[in-house]
């Protein structure tokens, strides 16, 4: 699992890559894919902490959504969900960790 280091006060966009299983002329469905995010260590939602509401968005094979705030000394897993077009829709997922760590 990937991983990355923020501060509390930080904010910014991270992406979910997903051109290594698209197949030609698929693409990500914006609708049906998610971007969510649990405390890694219970398993507790943590979705409306972490994931900025209203940022996700598709750039190509790339589903973003802005990261936010967070809890200093705690681990978060960010799983990014795409849903294609296909028919029947592919669904991929993505987890990333990302730790909260205020200096």
């Amino acid at each position: 699992m990937e991983s990355f280091q923020k501060q509390s006060g930080e904010a910014f966009v991270i992406a979910g890559n997903f051109a290594s299983v698209l197949n030609t002329g698929e693409s990500i469905n914006l609708t049906n894919s998610l971007v969510t995010a649990v405390v890694k260590k219970t398993g507790v939602d943590a979705t409306t902490e972490v994931i900025e509401t209203g940022t996700k968005t598709v750039d190509n094979a790339l589903l973003k959504a802005q990261v936010k705030g967070g809890t200093s000394g705690v681990a978060y897993k960010i799983t990014f969900f795409a849903e294609t077009d296909a028919t029947p829709p592919n669904k991929w997922e993505i987890d990333v960790q990302m730790k909260v760590k205020d200096i």
